[in-house]
């Protein structure tokens, strides 16, 4: 018997977007060497292999452009490597790795006459980054329901596979959706266009694919789908996924040739999930401890006479007890405070509201001062009568004590207030500004406590609220001596409990400097794309401070987004309004309460209203509108 001969194709999309030159990945021209070979040498195979070379930018574009190609000359089988893959990456280290083009192409050959097929190899997603989190995800999806009721039943979904479950798997497993960084695909599957609907060729495809189970997937074969059409702006799926899966429900089967991992070369090359095992973690710390290389952990002393059985049980107890210590100092997931915590917390001495109304009380009881230190107190008073933000108990709790250096600490509403709170004409003025460009991105510089960002959050459910804090306070106000007082991570427990259910949903804290993780964001944006539709800074409330978050986050806004701040006009913290003042045109400059806001144009610029003209926030130089007609003056500033 003759066997069957099948046209191979292979098609490669080095990156190169906009002419650039194009590269890819050394061990991509590697492993197409050894393929080529290997389909000249297979005699199931035709001697001419189809080849495709495309930049791959845009991608949906090329890779519908290599099928149509494939399609033209009479391609049967296809394979897509894209340029950051790293093919057979465990072979000859993994006992259970096999090629992947080998692999495949024997399963495909056996699967052939029970329909089309794709086999794609698994490979994870990049490593994490170092402020935003993250972790090294396997790109392989299963259906998924919420329950088996009718309608949980019906109501099923794409969920990823854990680390955990893609390590432990082998073998071709038929999923629904995957990657496409390396794939195998039988022509098939794709098929020419569907005939014009209503016409006899139109009715004899539907009876031929009804009677074969499936029916070839018409184009585009490669697209995006988006979570906010029209803007498109957010993927809903890639179109790696959407491919795969739409082929999934045209019939085809798609399978996951879990023996053939490859690599992802990103900044560095991420393969298989490596799960850890009590073994590897006991065997190097015997390494480690014959090495002498901690410090930290008690060396255990090796005696000829004990046996090795022994010797491994001291170093187990040693890694039991290395471990439990280290559980104690790690504060992710945070612990919530427990009623013991916070019924001693409430039983300290309570102070007076901050160190500005602990002097302001202390001189009302003292003998009269002179006329410049009464207006200061005059001021004082003033700002703190109007301000109506401490509450009842507050009052209460601040009249017991009066060192300003032990925060008063009480609950209310199931949450727990540590030192201040922010008055409710200052949080509905926040909720307004974000319900009012219907922000779905934003970010917190300075949440303390979480009170403002849970404003933000009642206000746009739907919104993602990245909340920036060291929750150490800050020493241009209370809140450093708070921090001492109480701890930071006590007070990051509490901020963690404040917000609740929504922590790590949609509110993720960033546990870290404000300019740290400005200039992170800044490097991961694509391009000159700002990520942010709203930013609220309410950090440090020094003049440089504030200065730097402005000229720092003010980027990172969209056009037609809103960069705002709190404790504008606040006489016990002037470098609020010095640094806001100095930043950006009075014209575009809105006030209400102690709320600060101006509308940015996404590139770092604010966008006029009255006018045409932009003011852009400037280190060094004091900004401010020219009613003149000739534009923004910006002048040297002191």
């Amino acid at each position: 018997m003759i066997p069957r001969r099948f046209k191979c194709g292979v098609c490669r999309f080095p990156y190169g977007g906009n002419g650039s030159l194009q590269s890819e990945s050394p061990k991509v021209g590697d492993w197409l060497a050894g393929f080529t070979l290997e389909v000249h040498k297979d005699p199931r195979c035709e001697p001419t292999l189809f080849k495709y070379t495309e930049a791959d930018t845009p991608l949906t574009m090329t890779r519908n452009g290599a099928l149509k190609a494939a399609l033209d000359k009479g391609v049967d089988v296809l394979v897509m490597i894209d340029s950051d893959t790293v093919p057979d990456l465990y072979l000859g280290f993994d006992p259970l790795a096999k090629p992947f083009w080998k692999s495949s192409f024997d399963f495909f050959v056996e699967h052939y006459d029970r329909g089309p097929c794709i086999v794609y190899c698994p490979y994870c997603g990049p490593p994490p980054h170092p402020i935003m989190g993250g972790e090294e995800i396997p790109y392989a999806f299963h259906w998924s329901n919420a329950g088996n009721t009718r309608q949980q039943k019906e109501a099923v979904e794409l969920k990823i596979f854990s680390r955990t479950e893609a390590a432990e798997r082998v073998g071709f497993e038929c999923l629904p959706a995957g990657c496409t960084g390396l794939i195998l695909i039988d022509m098939r599957a794709i098929g020419h266009p569907v005939p014009e609907e209503g016409t006899p060729a139109w009715q004899d495809w539907g009876r031929k694919c009804e009677k074969q189970g499936w029916h070839p997937l018409p184009p585009p074969w490669f697209d995006y789908e988006w979570a906010d059409s029209p803007y498109n702006t957010i993927k809903a799926s890639t179109e790696d996924v959407y491919f795969t899966r739409n082929a999934t429900l045209a019939g085809t089967k798609v399978y996951c040739n879990w023996w053939a991992w490859c690599g992802h070369a990103k900044i560095e090359i991420v393969g298989k999930p490596i799960l850890p095992t009590v073994e590897g973690i006991n065997k190097d710390y015997v390494k480690a401890v014959l090495a002498k290389n901690s410090e930290k952990v008690r060396l255990v002393e090796l005696h000829p006479e004990k046996s090795a059985e022994e010797v491994m049980a001291e170093v187990q107890a040693a890694v039991a007890k290395q471990r439990e210590a280290m559980k104690a100092e790690t504060l992710q997931p945070p612990a919530m405070l427990s009623p013991k915590e916070i019924e001693n917390t409430l039983n300290r001495p309570r102070p007076v509201r901050s160190a500005a109304e602990a002097m302001a009380a202390q001189q009302m009881q003292s003998p009269p001062c002179d006329p410049e230190e009464q207006t200061l107190l005059n001021r004082l008073r003033k700002d703190f009568g109007s301000l109506k933000q401490f509450s009842a108990e507050y009052d209460r709790l601040a009249e017991e004590s009066a060192d300003p250096t032990v925060p008063p600490v009480w609950e209310e509403g199931g949450r727990t207030f540590i030192g201040h709170v922010t008055c409710q004409e200052d949080l509905d003025v926040l909720a307004g500004l974000v319900r009012e460009i219907d922000a779905k991105r934003i970010v917190e510089v300075g949440s303390w406590l979480g009170q403002s960002a849970l404003a933000m959050a009642e206000a746009a459910p739907d919104a993602i609220i990245r909340c920036v804090d060291t929750w150490e306070g800050s020493v241009s106000d209370m809140t450093g001596p708070w921090a001492r007082n109480y701890g930071p991570d006590s007070l990051y427990r509490a901020f963690c409990q404040n917000v609740g259910d929504r922590l790590n949903r949609t509110i993720l804290p960033h546990r870290n400097q404000s300019l740290t993780v400005a200039q992170a964001l800044t490097a991961l944006r694509p391009g000159d794309l700002a990520l942010f539709d709203l930013i609220f800074i309410d950090a440090d409330h020094s003049y440089e401070s504030v200065k730097a978050d402005i000229l720092a986050w003010a980027p990172l806004v969209r056009k037609g987004g809103i960069l705002c701040g709190h404790d504008y006009g606040m006489s016990f913290l002037p470098g609020v309004e010095r640094a806001v003042d100095e930043s950006f045109p009075r014209t575009c400059l809105k006030t209400k309460g102690a709320i600060w806001w101006v509308t940015m144009d996404g590139e770092g610029h604010i966008l006029r209203t009255n006018g045409n003209h932009n003011g852009r926030a400037t280190a060094g130089t004091d900004v401010s509108a020219s009613e003149n007609g000739a534009g923004v003056s910006v002048s040297s500033g002191t």
